[in-house]
């Protein structure tokens, strides 16, 4: 945290200034080197790389995620335009919940986990 400071406002010229700020202090501890701080930065830069990489690699994961979910949903649009075409009555209700709960959980419809999804 600096000290000392100073501002000086010149006028050279009618409607040119010239400005000069200085800031001076002492510290109490010890000041690191220029190559320790070259180290410091290069590590650090490499850290923000990998973890570039790695949002780079979750963004890439997340496209194809929002992929699959579009392809799901529309099979599940278009099984559920069959249901309906079915003729299938508000009485079934029940029989259109399990199919629809199997469908979130990932299972086909025999009820086995589908490892695709």
């Amino acid at each position: 945290m600096p000290v000392f400071r100073s501002r000086t406002n010149l006028e050279i010229a009618r409607g040119i200034r010239a400005f000069f700020n200085l800031a001076a202090g002492l510290t109490h501890s010890v000041v690191p080197s220029v190559e320790q701080m070259q180290s410091r930065l290069m590590q650090v830069q490499s850290r923000v790389e990998r973890m570039r990489k790695r949002l780079s690699n979750k963004d890439r994961q997340l496209e194809q995620l929002r992929g699959r979910l579009s392809e799901k949903n529309r099979l599940v649009a278009v099984l559920q335009t069959k249901l309906d075409a079915s003729g299938v009555g508000a009485q079934d209700h029940i029989v259109r919940d399990l199919f629809d709960s199997l469908i979130e959980e990932g299972k086909d419809l025999a009820g086995t986990i589908n490892p695709s999804s």
